[in-house]
């Protein structure tokens, strides 16, 4: 015989029961373990000046950032960059490189080395309405420009970058910046032998050179960024702001301005007729007939060859 099963308590048997109804209370399960809280990610420090930028990989937030030209189209550096980029900093209303431009320097220089394969773009950071698409059109226009002109009116890329003159000439190769200045050394545009700063760098650039002079120093016009823009008008607006009439615990906050005292009132003399020899007041002479000073004329009460005093008709001076 097979040994029989040992016996279930009562209880044990209510609580099989009662289980897979949900009626017994079960513990809840286990929490999750926290999960360490990690650092928040730094975004590296960008360059301030052209030197810090040489051999720097432009971040991807300035690669993909867009931009439009004049006419709407969007740009964007990333899709250009496995090629040599020349960024040329410029504003319209800048006199130096308006000069560049009409001297033929820059589109001259433009045309030469984008038939080498290298891509062009010239930007322009000032505020509206500098730089507005309609006078950026006419510019190009009127210089026969044979790049486009791309809009940052609100300056993102160019305070990203660091660039603070127009015109300022930057060149990436591989992703890297590898100049960072001006185009020449002739700052008034009169030597008759310049050193062309930007020409010696794309030169070696193409030839796999080292570049000689890699940050010359930018000359030209400042930056209107638009953020210096409003900081001008914030220190105008509280230039311009009235002082306060009272000054703090001058008086009580209910107490009313102080006025200002009044100057004391001076009692003007009156002018008196005397009376003539017949105790009458007589009358002021006609406007016709009145003259300055002791004048002998017709007065208004008929009487004749009277003497008049202030235009008064009178026997004697008035006191």
């Amino acid at each position: 015989m097979l040994p029989s099963p040992p016996l279930l308590s009562s209880l044990t048997i209510i609580a099989l029961l009662l289980s897979p109804l949900g009626l017994i209370a079960q513990e809840p399960p286990a929490p999750p373990a926290p999960i360490p809280d990690s650092p928040p990610a730094v975004a590296p420090e960008l360059p301030t000046s052209p030197e810090g930028w040489i051999g720097q990989p432009i971040p991807e937030s300035a690669l993909n950032y867009v931009l439009k030209d004049s006419e709407g189209t969007e740009y964007r550096l990333a899709d250009h960059a496995d090629k040599t980029i020349v960024l040329e900093w410029m504003s319209i209303v800048c006199p130096f490189t308006k000069r560049h431009y009409q001297k033929v320097n820059i589109p001259s220089i433009s045309r030469t080395y984008q038939q080498k394969g290298v891509v062009w773009f010239a930007i322009d950071s000032s505020f509206l309405p500098i730089s507005h698409p309609v006078k950026v059109q006419k510019f190009l226009e009127e210089r026969h420009t044979p790049h486009p002109i791309l809009l940052d009116p609100a300056g993102t890329l160019g305070e990203m970058l660091s660039v603070s003159i127009t015109p300022t000439l930057m060149v990436i190769h591989e992703g890297k910046v590898v100049f960072f200045g001006a185009i020449d050394d002739d700052i008034w545009g009169r030597k008759k032998e310049r050193r062309e700063y930007l020409m010696e760098a794309l030169n070696a650039v193409v030839a796999g050179q080292p570049i000689a002079e890699a940050t010359p120093r930018p000359y030209g016009m400042k930056v209107q960024y638009l953020s210096a823009e409003n900081a001008r008008r914030e220190a105008i607006e509280k230039a311009n702001e009235k002082p306060e009439e009272k000054k703090e615990g001058a008086k009580g906050e209910g107490d009313p301005p102080p006025s200002r005292p009044r100057a004391p009132t001076v009692d003007r003399p009156v002018s008196i007729v005397p009376l003539g020899d017949t105790g009458i007041l007589r009358r002021p002479c006609s406007p016709a007939t009145r003259g300055p000073g002791r004048n002998r004329t017709t007065c208004s009460t008929g009487s004749a060859s009277t003497p008049t005093y202030g235009g008064h008709c009178a026997s004697s001076p008035p006191d």
